[in-house]
């Protein structure tokens, strides 16, 4: 019988530490478990809003897979750095933010080491 973390790979992704110790598991688990639900493409900008002119239905299938990744980052964000993010308009940008402030902490976090 299968378990629910082997049915949804988001649930096996850490919640991101506020001082970013986590930072390169909790990155590497959230970007795999995104590629496996297919929407990886909403934070590495491969997938992005066309202009006015996108087929309705193409903008209803970009905007359910944004909408799926600003909801799994938000979820596995503390309250403190989901504020951080919240003036953001799109998934690519809220993980460009986070990925600049927790690269940083980390590597700050392996010098101290």
């Amino acid at each position: 019988m299968s378990t629910i973390a082997e049915l949804n790979p988001v649930s096996n992704v850490p919640k991101l530490k506020v001082d970013g110790t986590n930072w390169v598991m909790f990155s590497t688990c959230l970007c795999i478990a995104l590629m496996d639900k297919d929407i990886y493409g909403q934070l590495d900008s491969t997938s992005v809003k066309s202009d006015q002119t996108m087929d309705p239905d193409d903008y209803t299938a970009w905007l359910k897979k944004e909408n799926q990744a600003l909801n799994i980052l938000m979820q596995k964000l503390h309250e403190m750095t989901l504020t951080k993010v919240l003036s953001f308009n799109s998934a690519v940008k809220w993980w460009t933010a986070i990925t600049n402030e927790f690269t940083v902490k980390s590597s700050h976090i392996v010098a101290a080491m």
